[in-house]
């Protein structure tokens, strides 16, 4: 993550007054910027696949790391409990925000002894899944496609589509098809490097 900071970084005129503002910022955000590189080590170490600069605030992953892949440049937000029974694949510059569930796992209702089934979770490039939604297993979740906040997904979503309610439901809007953005970029300590999103100013 360092490395890519330092070499996306903005560079705003040295000694300019912009200058002073960028490097204070960077002062003021690094422990944010050490425990969010810490967190990321540690699941690297556990055998998650994590991409360049994604960000994961304090949140429950359990089971197995080696069944998390996580593409570069997506944020997954404070509270987001990831069940890892089977794989969850989250592709990049996809957003989960606080509280989301993820499950991998539940009971057959139809098998006298309950067994426990196991299901795959893929959630495309630039998806959008929202304040305490549910990913039931087996669903995929398409490209560009937003999921509403404290929707429950049981079926996959398709791509740029736009689903909310319990169940999931499509509503009668969609998402712009041509996305271009860094979400990871809108969390503090990676802003104070990168700029604000679109900010060109040197």
């Amino acid at each position: 993550m360092s490395m890519s900071l330092w070499r996306d970084r903005v560079r705003p005129r040295l000694a300019s007054r912009r200058w002073f503002v960028v490097w204070a910022k960077r002062a003021l955000h690094l422990p944010g910027l050490a425990r969010l590189w810490q967190r990321a080590a540690v699941l690297r170490m556990r055998g998650a696949h994590l991409g360049r600069l994604v960000v994961i605030e304090p949140c429950q992953i359990r089971g197995t790391a080696a069944r998390l892949s996580v593409g570069e440049s997506s944020f997954i937000g404070a509270g987001a409990t990831i069940m890892l029974h089977d794989d969850v694949r989250i592709g990049k510059c996809v957003v989960i925000n606080q509280d989301v569930t993820i499950l991998t796992a539940s009971h057959d209702l139809r098998d006298p002894r309950w067994r426990m089934y196991c299901r795959s979770v893929l959630i495309e490039d630039y998806a959008w899944i929202a304040t305490g939604a549910m990913l039931l297993p087996g669903v995929r979740i398409g490209r560009g496609a937003v999921v509403g906040a404290g929707a429950v997904v049981r079926g996959d979503v398709p791509d740029h589509a736009v689903v909310a309610g319990n169940p999931a439901a499509p509503l009668d809007v969609s998402r712009n098809e041509w996305l271009d953005y860094n979400p990871a970029a809108f969390a503090a300590p990676l802003e104070a490097w990168l700029g604000t999103p679109g900010d060109t100013r040197v």
